[in-house]
């Protein structure tokens, strides 16, 4: 919810958190980890060496060398000592830097009772604080509208046919160090084709795709949108089936997005459905 006061205009409303990261911001993603990973062990129980603190514990040690690369023998002596190393990290650390380790958090860490805790705990902060990112899946997405995060995330909750294409093209999309913008959305388009083989029964190829709606009970509007989504999709996978691979460059992020976005509307569409053809 926007806060009264800036929704009357007496102060200047959040600008939208993209290359920057401000306190609250940074202090509310701290208190997200904090509370999933540091706040039900106190340095008693760590020294204890229970077998309630071994998963923690052993995510620890692999923070500490893989993220971190530091050297097992330097590790901090107490669990205090650890929590503020890492505090004072997250504090002074480059906004990307920070976004790394909760992303590292979110895909490392092993009860996914406690992940998807975290993962919705960051994009309510990510949300309230106006920040251009997401989790959608297990990474970090910049999205442009919560909307667009939504459709995404249910339509990786699908078949794996289908979702470990979409999965796939997400992690490409996603990816901060060397994105495939190209091989995104080949991935996503691949996704598609997945769900139609699921709904029909047989593979599918999406050179075919138009002719699903005839084959199903669609009504006009309904027939008429599916058509041309399914039209508009093949002229994308021949024109990205047409480029040289050194040319991937020419597929830029707004592209693989849109997209990611639309294949995963038109995968909810076809996942709905699906669960009326399978309930008559």
């Amino acid at each position: 919810m926007v806060p009264f006061s800036e929704r009357y205009g007496f102060k200047p409303r959040k600008v939208i958190q993209k290359d920057f990261m401000d306190e609250k911001l940074r202090n509310g993603l701290w208190n997200a980890v904090y509370t999933t990973f540091f706040a039900s062990v106190n340095a008693y129980e760590w020294f204890k060496y229970s077998s309630d603190t071994r998963e923690l514990r052993n995510f620890i040690m692999f923070l500490w060398t893989e993220f971190f690369g530091k050297q097992l023998d330097h590790k901090p002596s107490s669990w205090d000592d650890y929590v503020k190393f890492v505090r004072n990290f997250f504090s002074n650390s480059k906004f990307y830097d920070v976004y790394d380790f909760i992303e590292f958090c979110a895909n490392e860490y092993k009860d996914e009772d406690k992940i998807e805790y975290f993962k919705t705990r960051c994009n309510l902060v990510l949300e309230k604080e106006r920040a251009a990112y997401r989790f959608v899946g297990d990474f970090l997405t910049h999205v442009t509208s919560d909307t667009e995060c939504d459709e995404i995330e249910n339509a990786l909750n699908s078949p794996e046919l289908v979702s470990k294409h979409l999965n796939e093209a997400l992690r490409l999309y996603a990816d901060r160090q060397e994105p495939d913008y190209r091989l995104s959305v080949k991935e996503s388009l691949t996704a598609v084709e997945g769900m139609v083989s699921v709904l029909c029964g047989k593979p599918t190829a999406l050179a075919s795709l138009e002719k699903i709606p005839n084959q199903f009970d669609f009504n006009l509007f309904q027939s008429v949108l599916v058509t041309s989504s399914l039209r508009m999709l093949k002229e994308i996978s021949i024109s990205i089936n047409s480029m040289e691979s050194t040319l991937h460059d020419k597929v830029e992020s707004e592209d693989a997005l849109i997209v990611l976005v639309t294949s995963s509307t038109m995968i909810n569409f076809l996942k709905g459905k699906l669960s009326k053809v399978r309930a008559t």
